[in-house]
């Protein structure tokens, strides 16, 4: 497997580059979002790989950092969707954007992304949650920005709900809304509106 090129760039497009390693030039498939932080032709650049094998084609995709590339193999690994579905998901936006999305289940979001209606939207947004870990779901992989500092009394609520079995990707936003409208509550009141709105859905 191919982890990574470093050589010259040669070429770029908006979802191709040639980058030329120990004499040979290899095309590179690119998101819009690692096109936008390419150099310009002719400087020396190196970006992490995929390298995806069918019976009649063998295609090399690229990515600016490890975030991006960590995502677009959750996304493959779905049912559905391929390399090419993938970066236009990772066209239209950007890895950490595409996480916030997840935990918020923006469904809105989702379908204005070219080719993803409403049933592929929500379908994304439960498989995801499931194969994503919390911290990549927080924006905690390499390359990402680190998830914002929670305040004491939102760490407790989260902490024991939990220990209640919820998943931290699931109530970590809820949490966050709450605050925002009602920034003076306690712990134990995060937690009751929490459940209260679990009990009625």
């Amino acid at each position: 497997m191919i982890f990574s090129l470093s050589g010259q760039l040669l070429q770029k497009n908006s979802n191709m580059l040639v980058i030329e390693t120990g004499g040979v030039a290899f095309e590179v498939y690119v998101s819009v979002n690692t096109y936008e932080k390419l150099p310009d032709p002719g400087q020396t650049y190196r970006l992490y790989t995929y390298f995806h094998i069918r019976e009649d084609l063998m295609q090399l995709y690229g990515f600016a950092d490890l975030d991006e590339k960590q995502l677009f193999l959750r996304l493959i690994s779905l049912n559905g969707v391929g390399p090419k579905n993938a970066m236009t998901m990772l066209s239209s936006i950007s890895a950490r954007e595409f996480r916030e999305v997840i935990i918020r289940g923006d469904v809105q979001r989702l379908t204005s992304i070219q080719g993803i209606g409403p049933k592929t939207a929500k379908r994304l947004i439960v498989e995801l949650k499931e194969k994503l870990s919390d911290d990549e779901l927080l924006g905690l992989l390499d390359g990402g920005a680190p998830a914002p500092k929670l305040s004491p009394v939102a760490a407790d609520a989260l902490n024991a709900l939990e220990a209640l079995g919820f998943r931290k990707a699931d109530i970590l936003n809820q949490i966050q809304v709450i605050l925002e409208q009602e920034a003076n509550l306690s712990a134990e009141q995060i937690i009751r509106q929490i459940l209260k709105k679990r009990t009625k859905s």
